[in-house]
């Protein structure tokens, strides 16, 4: 197998990241199409994962009502389960930590909520109906990540 590599997206990369975030939020979730095309709107910047030419995850960050809002997190359905959405959304944790964001927010799925969960993350809301499933907000700051990432 090829090996992970995880970068910041460069425009390059945006046809397949639509098209990723297309199969998994439309295709998968049932989100309305047009939702997900007009994300690109609010200028988010967007991580990769790569394995040799391959596109298997992607993530996004973008700043909303003065917040840094983190989602857009699809790893593709051949390669969940390795590992990969660990990896490549605390490397967009790191780099905005990095960057000077103190807190970040997200309306995860359960999934995402274990694992944003696992490096430190907190529930502050209730979790509501999403699309055929659930979301519940959450926030990461730093101080909790570091101190639990290590």
């Amino acid at each position: 197998m090829d090996k992970l590599e995880i970068r910041m997206a460069g425009a390059e990369d945006l046809v397949q990241i639509v098209a990723m975030q297309n199969a998994a939020f439309h295709g998968e979730q049932g989100i309305p199409e047009d939702s997900v095309e007009n994300f690109s709107k609010k200028e988010p910047l967007c991580w990769c994962a790569f394995l040799g030419e391959k596109l298997v995850g992607t993530v996004a960050a973008w700043q909303e009502e003065g917040r840094t809002h983190v989602g857009r997190f699809v790893v593709d359905p051949a390669h969940r389960g390795h590992h990969i959405g660990k990896r490549l959304i605390c490397a967009a944790f790191e780099d905005l930590f990095a960057d000077g964001a103190e807190e970040l927010y997200m309306e995860a799925r359960a999934i995402t909520v274990k694992l944003v969960e696992s490096v430190g993350g907190k529930v502050v809301g209730e979790t509501v109906p999403f699309f055929g499933g659930t979301i519940t907000p959450m926030t990461l700051a730093r101080e909790d990540y570091r101190r639990t990432v290590g």
